[in-house]
């Protein structure tokens, strides 16, 4: 079967949530993507197939200016090339909406988040210590969309 990528849904936050909890270490919060899903600011995407949750990722952007939130692909999933093919659609979808430059923070141990990264021309431009707890860095990486 083939995946697809859609907007996502108030109704797909419990999916989106569960993914992420199974996903990261200290994960956002129901009540977090509630709020952040209602910003005026804010775009969810969910990559499914079959009905069955893949990935997901939020993005926040204003005055040409965006800030990916939170990618995740579920861990069957991962090594398969979903998230290149995510990375791909959220470029385009961002230079659609004018999007001039993205930012993320990323773990600095995440090498396979920091692998996906700099395949799509993002470079690191700042650090940010202890920003996930004790020891633990981010990572802040920015790409000029269309570069």
């Amino acid at each position: 079967m083939t995946s697809r990528i859609i907007r996502a849904k108030e109704e797909d936050l419990s999916r989106i949530y569960n993914l992420e909890k199974e996903t990261f270490e200290n994960p956002w919060s129901f009540k977090m993507f509630e709020l952040d899903y209602k910003s005026p600011f804010s775009s969810y995407y969910i990559m499914e197939e079959d009905d069955k949750l893949l990935g997901y990722c939020c993005i926040s952007s204003i005055l040409g200016e965006a800030n990916l939130n939170n990618i995740a692909i579920a861990k069957k999933y991962r090594g398969s090339g979903k998230a290149s093919i995510f990375m791909s659609f959220l470029m385009e979808e961002l230079k659609k909406d004018k999007v001039e430059k993205i930012l993320l923070e990323v773990r600095y141990n995440n090498r396979e988040a920091l692998g996906l990264y700099g395949k799509f021309g993002f470079k690191m431009i700042d650090r940010r210590k202890n920003y996930y707890g004790r020891n633990i860095d981010a990572i802040i990486m920015e790409k000029e969309i269309g570069e």
